[in-house]
Order: C-alpha cells, then sequence, then structure tokens
C-alpha cells in the first residue's frame, strides 16, 4: 500500500457501494485516525459512511433504516476489500 491510501480505499468505495466519484477530493481531506467518519453517498443511502474504527480499522456503515440483503452484501464485500487493503 502507498503512504497515502485515500484513493485504493475510494476506488473500493466506489467498486463495491456505488460512492459517488465527484465527492472524492472531500476524502482525500479525510484524516485517517480513529473515530473519523465521512458520509460518500452511493448505493448504501445517505448513511453511508467510511469509519475508522476505535482499533483503526476500516469499515462501512449505514443506516438500519436503509437495510437490505443487498446493501448488508455491499457493505461486507468493501469491509472485506478495506481489510484485505490494510492488511489485517
Amino acid at each position: 500500500m502507498t503512504d497515502d491510501p485515500h484513493d485504493a480505499i475510494y476506488d473500493i468505495l466506489i467498486r463495491e457501494c456505488g460512492a459517488i466519484e465527484h465527492n472524492r477530493a472531500r476524502f482525500r481531506a479525510l484524516e485517517l485516525v480513529p473515530g473519523a467518519r465521512i458520509r460518500f453517498g452511493g448505493q448504501l443511502g445517505l448513511d453511508g459512511h467510511f469509519v475508522v474504527q476505535s482499533d483503526g480499522s476500516w469499515n462501512v456503515e449505514y443506516s438500519d433504516y436503509d437495510h437490505s440483503p443487498k446493501r448488508a452484501r455491499m457493505a461486507h464485500a468493501a469491509a472485506e476489500a478495506l481489510h484485505a487493503l490494510q492488511g489485517r
């Protein structure tokens, strides 16, 4: 992984969750520190977020209100790809 993983992370969010490309620049400004979260839009609905967990791991979250089996599969695939990118 490069020193700046922002583009690789956002590529995963686009591929797995349909994140909106025009949000990439805003995402690049995010500090990847525990507690960080940013809405990325896309197929997880308005509450689709990239989150840096308290242990430093990366994940995606979305509202239970927007839950569907399809969204659960997308979030799971994104989480697996993010964990692989992070080497966890």
